[in-house]
């Protein structure tokens, strides 16, 4: 398959390559030609019209996929963690991004439709893997969203990095539903900094899934996640609340606006594992 036109494909022999993968993994990867986003199987299905099925991931076949997870140096961050299944509060958890786009927001029922056929779901709380079988054989890994435990003292160089950002008089502003917002930087930075004080050691951060956790903060509904625990990445941007968070009609064009104080010294991207749900 030619993984151009996708926004994430990995080829099944990079994949092996690179990943050690369970019995449940690797059987459905057998006669696969890659690992992509379940956004790209759901539009490549509606093309194609062919076969998609869903079966469990196991927990531990997962975590010891997340393990294998490593940041920009190539640091395994995961390699220690506590990674389980938990249920969120999201008045006492942070968004990663400064925004959620409008369209993705409306199409989580959706998604939510699709993986119930399956037995599986946004309320589910649990990882599986989807097969389809059209032209070629593709796999996707779907996870629950996933919130993870950043050490205090990682916030440093992102909060450095506001601070540059105010004395440079820079400004933000994304394309919100309503029209241009633009974000109050000296606002944002004494937040995080609250934030952080009043925490503690640990700061609990969506990572991953924040349009699904948006949803369910919407709604004043728990969220059930993936929580990583005891962790060795370090925080990407400084915390938001969801309060805070921007509905924009696209996606903020620079790394900065998306992830206040942006620093990619230590990101673990997940994709490079296979995830991107």
């Amino acid at each position: 398959m030619d993984g151009g036109n996708l926004e994430f494909f990995i080829p099944t022999p990079k994949f092996l390559e690179t990943i050690r993968v369970g019995p449940t993994l690797s059987k459905e990867l057998d006669g696969a030609s890659g690992v992509l986003g379940l956004h790209d199987m759901r539009i490549i299905q509606q093309q194609e019209h062919g076969r998609i099925s869903a079966y469990a991931f196991p927990l531990h076949e997962l975590v010891d996929v997340m393990r294998q997870a490593r940041d920009t140096a190539g640091k395994l961050c995961y390699i220690d963690a506590k990674i389980n299944y938990g249920k969120v509060d999201l008045s006492e958890a942070y968004s990663i991004q400064t925004y959620v786009k409008q369209d993705t927001l409306e199409n989580i029922k959706g998604l939510d439709s699709f993986l119930g056929t399956f037995g599986f779901g946004l309320d589910c709380g649990e990882a599986c893997i989807v097969s389809y079988e059209g032209k070629e054989k593709l796999v996707a890994i779907y996870t629950p969203p996933i919130l993870a435990y950043y050490s205090s003292e990682g916030f440093k160089c992102s909060l450095d990095n506001v601070r540059k950002m105010i004395l440079e008089n820079r400004k933000i502003v994304l394309d919100g539903v309503k029209g241009p917002h633009t974000i109050d930087l000296v606002d944002r930075l004494s937040k995080a900094e609250d934030i952080i004080k009043n925490e503690g050691k640990y700061v609990p951060i969506i990572k991953d899934g924040t349009h699904r956790a948006y949803a369910k903060y919407l709604i004043k509904s728990p969220l059930n996640a993936i929580v990583i625990s005891s962790q060795g990445e370090t925080a990407t941007n400084i915390p938001t609340l969801f309060s805070d968070v921007i509905v924009s009609v696209k996606r903020p064009s620079e790394y900065s606006e998306q992830y206040l104080g942006y620093n990619d010294s230590g990101f673990v991207k997940l994709k490079k594992i296979g995830i991107d749900s």
